[in-house]
């Protein structure tokens, strides 16, 4: 060979990194921040419901009109997260996570200085548009970072963030509203939701399954082959009727409490979501016992005890209508902490798909 030649060298193939293992130091600084952001998400989306009575009286506007400052949040969000998954695609997992927290605590210590209804109606539109970069984005982050066997720990730790977060969002909201009026409560709220984006930026490894040359996956296209799949499309559908049939009660039920034979004030009402610990622990334990026996011979019991709500038969007293309330959480958060587990799988090989039909940047 002369002085002159080339000589060429490839390189072997990388081995993708490992999945995260169940027991991992990083599967619990994960879990942590993810548990965190689902506080977070939930403490600022939620925080408004207790507050509806008062809204109601404030604003001289009908119960109806009062439930827009948390459908405005919800329904945004729900048409959003299908252009977040893209951007994460785009700009990576934590970085959207992350820089949605932050807007979403913005936009609500905005809302605490809004001069009228309209405007605070807008501002939990806009606390809805910057949350829609977590929930979709977290369970991807799961999907693909998690080994199968740890994905439903994992999954039961990140409900239990959202359910807790729900209920401390309300409570506190709540409470500081009967303390420094409604705007102090959505305030603190915000402040709060702040502290925890810091948090959760700081805990959060960035991600490490998606590669950064096929972060290039058109929207439509990735949307199309989600709904292509019918079990997808029925989970879709089941988990909107679900979590739309229990926020709606738990809606109407500030309303009735505050009312006569009831007349409970807003901090009293707030203590009503602390129901929400019920759905909190059963969705970490079922999680966790369906990753060890299968989603199919548990799930019967989570339907039973929804199905348990469905006939009201509380009358005048108060604890009635709480138990059934908790009855219908622990089954609603039991059910919802099995349908991340047949998502995640299905999104993981949808995802390769996409990877191999992308066009190579190099």
């Amino acid at each position: 060979m002369t002085s002159g030649s080339t000589i060429l060298k490839f390189a072997a193939p990388t081995a993708p990194p490992p999945l995260i293992a169940r027991g991992d130091a990083r599967f619990w600084r994960v879990s942590l921040a993810l548990f965190i952001g689902g506080l977070a998400t939930f403490g600022v989306l939620y925080c408004v419901q207790p507050m509806m009575p008062g809204f109601a009286r404030a604003f001289s506007i009908s119960p109806a009109a009062a439930s827009l400052s948390l459908s405005a949040a919800t329904g945004v969000l729900a048409v959003a997260m299908f252009w977040a998954g893209a951007l994460s695609d785009a700009l990576g997992r934590k970085a959207v996570m992350a820089a949605s927290l932050a807007a979403a605590a913005a936009t609500t210590l905005a809302a605490s200085f809004s001069p009228d209804w309209t405007t605070l109606v807008a501002l939990r539109g806009l606390t809805g548009l910057a949350l829609s970069g977590v929930p979709a984005v977290a369970m991807a982050y799961l999907a693909e970072e998690m080994d199968r066997s740890a994905i439903g720990l994992a999954m039961g730790l990140y409900i239990a963030g959202n359910t807790l977060g729900g209920m401390t969002g309300r409570l506190a909201g709540a409470a500081l509203a009967d303390v420094m009026g409604w705007r102090g409560g959505v305030a603190m709220v915000g402040i709060f939701s702040l502290a925890c984006a810091s948090a959760f930026a700081l805990a959060l490894p960035t991600e490490r399954q998606l590669a950064p040359k096929t972060r290039s996956a058109p929207l439509l296209p990735t949307i199309r082959v989600h709904f292509s799949d019918p079990g997808l499309r029925y989970l879709f559908v089941l988990g909107f009727l679900l979590m739309g049939a229990l926020v709606t009660r738990y809606n109407y039920v500030g309303f009735r409490l505050a009312q006569p034979p009831f007349s409970l004030s807003q901090t009293a009402i707030g203590f009503v979501f602390a129901i929400y610990l019920i759905g909190a622990v059963s969705s970490v334990t079922v999680g966790d016992l369906a990753g060890r026996y299968g989603r199919r011979r548990v799930i019967g019991l989570a339907i039973a005890l929804s199905g348990l709500t469905r006939r009201e038969g509380a009358g005048e007293r108060a604890l009635p209508v709480l138990l059934l309330r908790g009855f219908e959480s622990c089954g609603l958060f039991r059910r919802l902490g099995f349908r991340p587990r047949r998502v995640a799988p299905r999104g993981r090989l949808r995802r390769r798909a996409l990877r191999a039909r992308a066009p190579r940047c190099d």
